[in-house]
């Protein structure tokens, strides 16, 4: 398990280990200084990039709209939390 404080730090964790794959990726949807869907499109190009398989993704947050969570699951995400 591995944990980061910031959207900067899971995008960079993810580009360093680019051959360690992750069996869930939990996200908020409200980061410091990116969307949790903005890290999303970040890991989902690093895992393409290097052909590895995409882990589920699991969005954390305390509102969850419609349109959100239908913009969520556009690019990804299989889960709310």
């Amino acid at each position: 398990m591995v944990f980061v404080s910031d959207d900067q730090q899971a995008i960079e964790l993810i580009k360093q280990n680019d051959k360690q794959t992750f069996a869930m990726l939990l996200l908020d949807y409200n980061m410091p200084y990116k969307s949790g869907i903005d890290v999303l499109k970040a890991v989902k190009m690093n895992y393409l990039l290097n052909e590895a398989t995409m882990p589920r993704v699991v969005f954390l947050s305390s509102y969850i709209s419609d349109e959100l969570k239908k913009k969520a699951e556009i690019h990804g995400v299989t889960d709310f939390i």
